[in-house]
């Protein structure tokens, strides 16, 4: 594809109808493919017993530092449900717990979650009111709690608990199945669960005690973070003056890591090895061949190879500012063979414009 054909694409890429705007909803140029994402991951990505909710930044203008994508993952990295975010014009739905717990209870709700999930949260979406509400569900909660949360709990505050031992914790049973635990370590750490205890976790590593609570924390919230992590290592790059482009970039770049998930995991139950072993990087080269396969023309008479130009057409189209002609030779670096000068492209060899245009002078 030439670069004039490519950049034409990309002109008149769309994914809603520009002459129906949806003034309510800021991302309604982008809504047709979240939802054709979280139709994808109902069908596909298998339910797991612990998911976890945080943010994903998606890099891009009109804003600063990007996007914001609330996401719900499996601890493994697959996406189960992912709403954007772009402040107060961002149509979601509000269940009067404030706004960090309304995600969590929405994206819950959406995803239909069965009874016995653990959702794992940082302390920007856990609260007192999201473990009501999810008790209620028979979903379970466990993540960090903010300080202004708790100023109603007799538990100590961050004050007081400076002063404390390294590895001590108080607990305090909301009711018979929500806890609040202060545990400190380097410093201190304030945790809030339904479902996790405090006892206390034995292990030869650790050089304090540290309760179960804090060990099913560390263990189940990183899933956002393996997704943003497997995106980062071949994210395509291609820019855009669209305002949404990022979020299409994204969009293919998160549905590449389940996929392939998906694609190892059937390899291994039909006991097909090169499936078990094939890396991201194979995976997503393999999609790309097979959706021009699929998608492109079937008549490549039309494909054909540049032909060899002529060092006199090369000539043209090779000079840097100082009309030196940059070639490739083993010999020494940097330096033109015939009039002792530094080409400014400074990477390679190069012949001068005074030299003969022949064949024997580029061999």
């Amino acid at each position: 594809m030439s670069r004039n054909t490519f950049e034409d694409v990309m002109c008149y890429t769309h994914f809603a109808n520009n002459q129906k705007p949806k003034v309510e909803d800021c991302f309604w140029k982008v809504g047709l493919l979240f939802n054709h994402m979280n139709m994808a991951a109902e069908k596909c990505v298998e339910k797991s017993e612990y998911v976890s909710v945080d943010e994903s930044m998606v890099k891009g203008k009109p804003t600063r530092f990007g996007f914001n994508v609330w996401v719900l993952a499996t601890s493994n990295g697959e996406t189960i449900r992912c709403d954007p975010y772009g402040g107060a014009k961002t149509k979601l739905f509000t269940y009067g717990l404030s706004q960090g717990p309304d995600v969590v209870y929405g994206l819950v709700e959406d995803a239909k979650l069965v009874p016995g999930t653990k959702v794992a949260c940082d302390n920007l979406f856990t609260s007192l009111d999201l473990l009501d509400n999810m008790s209620k569900k028979g979903i379970g909660v466990v993540g960090t709690m903010r300080q202004n949360r708790l100023c109603t709990l007799f538990i100590p505050s961050m004050q007081q608990a400076k002063k404390m031992k390294r590895g001590k914790k108080e607990e305090l049973y909301v009711s018979e199945d929500q806890v609040v635990v202060m545990w400190k370590n380097s410093a201190p750490v304030y945790m809030a669960s339904n479902f996790a205890d405090v006892f206390i976790s034995i292990e030869e590593k650790m050089e304090v005690d540290q309760p179960n609570i804090i060990k099913v924390y560390n263990t189940h919230m990183g899933g956002v973070d393996l997704l943003d992590n497997m995106v980062s290592c071949y994210a395509i790059t291609a820019r855009n003056r669209k305002w949404y482009w990022a979020l299409h970039n994204w969009f293919l770049n998160v549905s590449f890591v389940p996929a392939w998930r998906l694609y190892r995991k059937v390899g291994m139950v039909m006991g097909i090895k090169d499936n078990e072993k094939m890396p991201l990087l194979s995976f997503i080269r393999s999609c790309v061949e097979m959706t021009i396969m699929l998608h492109g023309e079937s008549n490549t008479s039309h494909i054909h190879t540049l032909p060899a130009l002529s060092p006199s057409t090369l000539a043209d189209f090779r000079r840097d500012s100082g009309n030196h002609i940059v070639i490739k030779t083993p010999e020494r670096k940097n330096v033109c063979k015939h009039c002792k000068s530094r080409p400014s492209t400074g990477v390679a060899d190069a012949i001068c414009q005074e030299t003969p245009r022949t064949l024997e002078a580029w061999n």
